[in-house]
């Protein structure tokens, strides 16, 4: 009696939960991300409703980092006699998730392709898609406008979930790594503004 009981509740379990594996994949937890970032286009680090729609899906790690380069946007400002004009940190109008200038405000996102790592990660590319829009140039939408781009999430298991650690932007037509989210904020020595440093000749 006790296996037949067992058995009913493992079935109501199953037919109650039937798509409970997917949901905890990293594809799944990728193309979630995404959706968010298509619907409201964030840029520079996340804030308000923006930060509490997209930080689920993070890991500890990379909320750390954004919180960190947050903190020190802020010391920037704080140092700035001058607040009138242009901050010297670049992330300000790009989207750490997706790029710069018009890739910043991507129209949709669609998982290609998951590749396991040998670390144990995942690395799940997708593919996003810019499309000009009236509010965009203030006149009718030209299609020849409309072109893809690629990005990489790698997500990590942490706990009992997959979440994303890390974004790799590439370069243009390219499988090179132009740069990563963890990685976009030059002048920051953790949560201090120093500057940027000039490269001698």
């Amino acid at each position: 009696m006790k296996a037949f009981s067992l058995a009913m509740l493992l079935l109501l379990v199953s037919y109650i939960f039937p798509k409970a594996p997917a949901k905890l994949s990293p594809d799944f937890v990728v193309q979630e991300l995404y959706q968010q970032v298509v619907a409201r286009r964030p840029l520079g680090i996340p804030k308000g409703q923006d930060k509490a729609a997209l930080w689920p899906f993070l890991s500890k790690r990379l909320i750390q980092k954004l919180d960190a380069a947050q903190t020190c946007e802020d010391d920037y400002f704080r140092q700035r006699s001058d607040k009138d004009g242009k901050p010297a940190f670049r992330w300000l109008e790009t989207g750490l998730f997706s790029g710069s200038n018009e890739w910043a405000i991507p129209a949709s996102a669609v998982v290609d392709r998951t590749k396991p790592m040998k670390d144990g990660t995942f690395r799940v590319y997708v593919r996003l898609t810019y499309k000009g829009s009236f509010e965009t140039y203030g006149r009718p939408p030209d299609p020849a406008n409309t072109f893809d781009w690629h990005v990489a999430a790698v997500v990590k298991s942490e706990g009992e979930r997959f979440v994303v650690d890390d974004v790799f932007l590439f370069e243009d037509d390219s499988t090179k790594i132009a740069s990563r989210s963890t990685d976009s904020f030059a002048g920051c020595d953790g949560s201090r503004w120093v500057g940027i440093k000039v490269k001698s000749r």
